[in-house]
């Protein structure tokens, strides 16, 4: 049974009032009997709202003095690249030295020879 009707076939007193807003009851009575089940019955949501924007607390992570520290494991990943890359880049550096050094080396000896 539709709750609206429930409410106004128990709880309002029509006979004390006058013809006309009878005759509106009644006829809302009808219209009630001819749309049945044609609405769906409010549900409450289950999830909780999401807080505003301005309302959510940062949390911000207090670094340690003296640590490198990262944020996410991308960052990490990246940083680490990095500092592999260099050290790479200067162990390249020292091999081309040698090899320049030893070159001349070799260049001098031979020189001296003739």
């Amino acid at each position: 049974m539709h709750p609206v009707r429930t409410l106004l076939t128990q709880h309002v007193p029509v006979n004390e009032y006058p013809e006309q807003m009878q005759e509106w009851y009644y006829s809302a009575l009808k219209e009630l009997e001819s749309k049945v089940k044609q609405y769906t019955p409010l549900i409450c949501e289950k999830k909780k709202p999401v807080p505003l924007k301005q309302y959510t607390p940062k949390i911000v992570k207090v670094l340690e003095f003296g640590r490198k520290q990262g944020g996410s494991k991308e960052e990490q990943e990246r940083k680490q690249l990095i500092q592999k890359h260099k050290r790479e880049l200067k162990g390249a550096i020292r091999e081309i030295r040698k090899d320049n050094q030893f070159l001349a080396r070799t260049q001098l000896s031979e020189i001296m020879e003739r």
